[in-house]
């Protein structure tokens, strides 16, 4: 049943998508967190989730992999994703720092691949229009991330 209502906010566009997690403990973490998320089709993710948990497990306190299943609206039908979501904990601030300079160096493509620009950045690229926070605006035009405080929010359905 919520399902159904959450599809039907996606269809009118009310909302762009949404995603079911197996586990989100997460978003309520006493200790620094981060969140690594990847569609489970095709080789390269699967290469990709690889390494970053490597890389990942010098750093992290504890590591957890979820499913993710995503939906959104494309050209008038839901189009549904699976994916996985690695969580890794750390024990403070050098620890999460350490880990966030290895992102940014090894998993981070977005500058060079995501615009703010109405036109394509890659020749023949389709376009997809997105809702950005604004605490991801600064970075998409070469700044830094500036991170957020986002509290939990609740959805309630008619």
């Amino acid at each position: 049943m919520i399902l159904a209502a959450l599809d039907g906010l996606v269809r009118s566009g009310r909302v762009t998508g949404y995603t079911v997690e197996e586990d989100s403990s997460y978003l309520g973490a006493h200790v620094p967190t981060l969140t690594y998320r990847m569609y489970m089709d095709g080789p390269t993710s699967h290469l990709n989730l690889g390494a970053f948990a490597c890389a990942m497990g010098e750093l992290a306190m504890t590591m957890k992999l979820s499913r993710v299943h995503g939906t959104v609206a494309r050209e008038g039908a839901l189009v549904r994703s699976r994916q996985l979501c690695l969580t890794a904990e750390f024990a403070g601030e050098r620890e999460i720092g350490a880990a966030m300079a290895v992102v940014h160096a090894r998993f981070v493509a977005a500058p060079k691949v995501l615009t703010l620009d109405p036109e394509s950045p890659l020749a023949g690229a389709a376009i997809d229009r997105v809702q950005v926070l604004p605490s991801w605006v600064d970075y998409l035009t070469g700044g830094e991330i500036e991170f957020a405080d986002i509290p939990q929010l609740a959805l309630s359905l008619p």
